[in-house]
């Protein structure tokens, strides 16, 4: 979806015609595996969105796009024109509807479910009718995603369900979750959604997640961790710091670690450089402290910089060092703080 946000909206001239063909292609080879170009497929959501944008996958691909051409949206023929003219009331619907609006018009439109369920299902969450959602999830056709969208919907009403300013509405959520992991994902949004207005309750929401953190292992408490310095670097909190401190050893060695085992599961280097890509769990997680240092250098910049220089790769070190300056040049940044929380569709993500 945000491939075709992006295809939509920034094209030549303003977006570079190299770039924006190498993201044509990308969608192109989506749809193909996605097998649109089959005539007896009766067609997923990227086959519908790929029709959006067919003139452009002809343009730049001219033969490879001949067997999506049945899904063009845009194309002279007047049933074409019709088909365009759909599937934009389709979108408007989508964005302006109600929600009753939009389940009447997938009754009596079915091939529109696609589109459309996805936006009922907000919808239903932002009216806080998590029934009627959980209904529109279980009647939601592709089964791969039916279980993830059922389990965000418990997670919204659990965060409907609480008060941040009630430490017992927390406690009593928390009790439902069957994992430390589940529970550490919450606590970390709700911090992070009281931090604006309550930084007392914010902080001992934090601290309270640190102590499961902690005492949890591996992959869990490193992203734990993370998401950890970071919100209490957001809410001026020397903690951040300390956390980043005693990670920094522990990254080194994950570092020289999958730099050994570079090519076996993930491509972390390029040319023997940390590629900077954010590809795996490691790399993702090192791209979120790059990309946030800009946080801790208003906090305390001779800190920053100490931290930052006990990286041991150099590439590291001189990315997490120019974010650092550009923090102290530029306005305050927002906190980008990507976390999978398992299980949901889609990533669910911390961005205060």
């Amino acid at each position: 979806r945000f491939a075709f946000t992006l295809a939509y909206q920034f094209q030549p001239p303003q977006a570079d015609e190299r770039v924006y063909k190498d993201l044509i292609g990308l969608l192109l080879s989506a749809a193909l595996a996605k097998d649109c170009g089959k005539p007896d497929n009766d067609g997923s959501e990227i086959c519908y969105q790929i029709g959006s944008i067919f003139s452009k996958v002809e343009k730049y691909y001219g033969s490879r796009a001949a067997p999506l051409k049945r899904w063009d949206q845009e194309s002279e023929d007047s049933d074409m024109q019709q088909a365009g003219a759909y599937w934009r009331q389709v979108r408007e619907l989508g964005e302006k509807g109600t929600l009753e609006e939009i389940l009447a018009f997938i009754e009596k439109n079915p091939e529109s479910k696609y589109e459309l369920y996805w936006a009922a299902l907000k919808k239903a969450e932002n009216s806080a009718d998590f029934g009627k959602a959980r209904k529109i999830a279980a009647d939601f056709p592709d089964s791969e995603q039916r279980d993830g969208l059922l389990a965000e919907i418990d997670l919204a009403e659990k965060r409907h369900l609480t008060n941040p300013e009630n430490p017992d509405s927390i406690q009593r959520v928390l009790s439902t979750f069957r994992s430390e992991q589940d529970r550490v994902q919450f606590m970390l949004a709700t911090a992070a959604r009281v931090s604006t207005s309550d930084r007392k309750t914010a902080l001992q929401i934090l601290n309270q997640t640190r102590a499961i953190v902690d005492s949890s292992r591996g992959k869990a408490q490193l992203e734990g961790q993370v998401a950890l310095a970071l919100l209490y670097c957001s809410l001026k909190s020397d903690r951040g710091f300390e956390i980043v401190e005693s990670l920094i050893p522990r990254l080194n060695q994950l570092v020289a670690a999958a730099a050994a085992l570079d090519g076996l599961e993930n491509n972390y280097l390029r040319d023997d450089e940390w590629n900077m890509t954010g590809a795996g769990e490691l790399g993702g997680m090192l791209t979120v402290l790059a990309q946030n240092a800009g946080w801790f250098a208003r906090l305390d910049f001779d800190r920053a910089v100490t931290i930052a220089n006990q990286l041991e790769r150099p590439e590291l070190r001189l990315m997490t060092e120019l974010k650092i300056a550009q923090g102290v040049f530029s306005e305050p940044p927002s906190i980008q703080v990507q976390m999978q929380f398992q299980p949901s569709y889609p990533p669910y993500r911390i961005i205060d």
